[in-house]
């Protein structure tokens, strides 16, 4: 049998190396605590930021839409994230013309928001030399934007897909210019909806890109939908044979022109409050849909 002595040794030997046992072990309970709440103030204050950014964006977008003669303009906006990777613009530049612009920056979250709110001032379709304004031409807002994006030297090599028009009021006149984003919808009274091509590459690409210039005149009741690819995910699950979504046999252009529009701007925003991010491919969806009343 082993000495009371010994035994008192072994018992105080085994008490210190289980306090000191517990000892770190509190240690490392207050040490992953901190750490927690370390944690938790940096994801706080991470939203804190996200939300003062979207502020600063939804800030640099239209709060209001100008009035147009002639035209009902209808707008859609959602993003995926607190930041866009979307941007619009429906400004007034002169007495007879109204400036609209769509962009797409790459991805969506903070490096699209990003991108997108450097795009704001370069999308602006007015120009002011000697001190006077004159309105840009869409072609020339997009080679502008087109430069900038170049000039710029980011590392990550973004672009963005954008759409540049001026509406002229006297005429009921859309003339626009695309750079890779998708084609504008016509719904006509009698026709069935219908993408109008034009060619146009990404924007901030390629070096002295040139875009297509197209117009049209609005007829009495017609209908044109700008758009981001945000809406060809929420409403069409077919490409075409050249890798593209028509978004023109999709069934809610099949029946813009068979109800108001607003009924059907109405209708997709309750598709968008309804559907669960799991259900489709998140993305940023942005609409303008410009009515032309009738006279």
């Amino acid at each position: 049998m082993l000495a009371r002595s010994h035994v008192e040794l072994i018992e105080n030997n085994t008490n210190r190396f289980l306090r000191r046992a517990l000892e770190a072990m509190v240690q490392e309970v207050t040490l992953l605590r901190r750490r927690d709440e370390a944690s938790r103030r940096t994801i706080m204050e991470y939203r804190e930021q996200m939300r003062s950014a979207a502020t600063i964006q939804r800030d640099l977008l239209p709060s209001t839409l100008p009035k147009v003669a002639g035209l009902d303009v209808h707008l859609v906006f959602r993003p995926a994230d607190a930041l866009s990777g979307d941007l619009y613009n429906v400004v007034r530049i002169d007495e007879t013309h109204i400036g609209i612009s769509l962009a797409d920056a790459t991805g969506h979250g903070l490096p699209g928001g990003v991108l997108a709110t450097f795009l704001c001032r370069s999308l602006c379709g007015g120009h002011v030399r000697n001190g006077s304004k004159r309105s840009l031409q869409p072609d020339e807002v997009l080679r502008r934007v087109n430069r900038d994006l170049l000039d710029a030297g980011f590392t990550d090599c973004p672009f963005v897909t954008a759409l540049n028009a001026v509406y002229h009021e006297p005429t009921r006149t859309l003339t626009w210019a695309r750079g890779g984003a998708p084609y504008p919808i016509l719904v006509q009274h009698g026709e069935l909806p219908r993408q109008i091509i034009s060619q146009g590459p990404l924007v901030g690409a390629i070096e002295h890109s040139e875009f297509e210039v197209t117009s049209l005149t609005l007829q009495p009741g017609a209908i044109i939908v700008l758009h981001t690819d945000g809406l060809e995910a929420l409403l069409c699950d077919r490409r075409t044979e050249h890798g593209r979504y028509d978004l023109a046999n999709s069934e809610w252009f099949q029946r813009l022109g068979e109800q108001e529009l607003v009924r059907q701007i109405e209708d997709l925003e309750a598709r968008l409050d309804s559907i669960s991010k799991s259900d489709w491919y998140v993305d940023d969806v942005t609409v303008i849909a410009l009515h032309a009343r009738e006279q």
